[in-house]
């Protein structure tokens, strides 16, 4: 019985982490994890600067078309999408970090 509520907790929700975030955008994952409600991304409170997330095309602050959604060092934002692996980060500044769980 305790096995199959672990397996059903599991399958519910993905997490981890993307560190390396610079000037080159990076794809957040790439787990094809289908969530139910979306992704909670917090950058991580070492980090010096923004992280910018947003689409594939994403910028940071350049582009009113494609800036991304700017997340302050220990701040987080939850975005409704169906998969985190839609979502990309940049940041001005390189070795940022940002951690993630889908639901």
């Amino acid at each position: 019985m305790q096995e199959d509520i672990r397996r059903q907790a599991t399958a519910l929700q993905d997490h981890g982490a993307k560190s390396g975030i610079g000037t080159t955008v990076l794809q957040l994952t790439a787990v094809d994890f289908p969530t139910h409600n979306g992704v909670l991304v917090r950058a991580s409170t070492d980090n010096v600067d923004d992280v910018f997330i947003g689409n594939a095309d994403v910028t940071r602050g350049s582009a009113d078309a494609t800036d991304g959604i700017p997340i302050e060092p220990g701040d987080a934002v939850f975005i409704e999408i169906d998969n985190p692996n839609k979502l990309f980060v940049t940041s001005a500044t390189a070795d940022q970090k940002v951690f993630w769980v889908a639901t």
